[in-house]
């Protein structure tokens, strides 16, 4: 485990087990790396995670979206709450990855 500015990052496996589906390891890999930096959407989503105690799956459910859906999720640049472009940005990365907008709104505003 990596801890980074207060936030400890599981680190993965480097290669997924055959028991698990490489969706899902891409996804783990992807939150790890991009947890630590505030750039990124992936940072609220494993901060999001762990408040609520959700794994990857559960917090897919709770947007709404596919999946393998969450690594592309996380690499984009955050929205930033309280700009008159946040709802538009959000409302864009919402279409692209089939996330529900408003839940996504609502865990970037914490």
């Amino acid at each position: 485990m990596v801890t980074v500015s207060a936030i400890a990052v599981p680190t993965p496996a480097r290669r997924p087990t055959t028991a698990e589906p490489a969706e899902r390891f891409i996804v783990r890999r992807v939150l790890a790396r991009v947890a630590p930096d505030p750039f990124f959407l992936g940072h609220d989503l494993v901060a999001f995670q762990r408040r609520h105690a959700l794994d990857d799956a559960a917090l897919a459910a709770y947007l709404a979206c596919p999946l393998e859906q969450l690594s592309h999720l996380a690499l984009y640049r955050r929205p930033e709450p309280g700009t008159r472009c946040f709802t538009a940005d959000v409302d864009r990365v919402a279409a692209r990855t089939g996330a529900e907008s408003g839940r996504l709104a609502a865990l970037l505003r914490g």
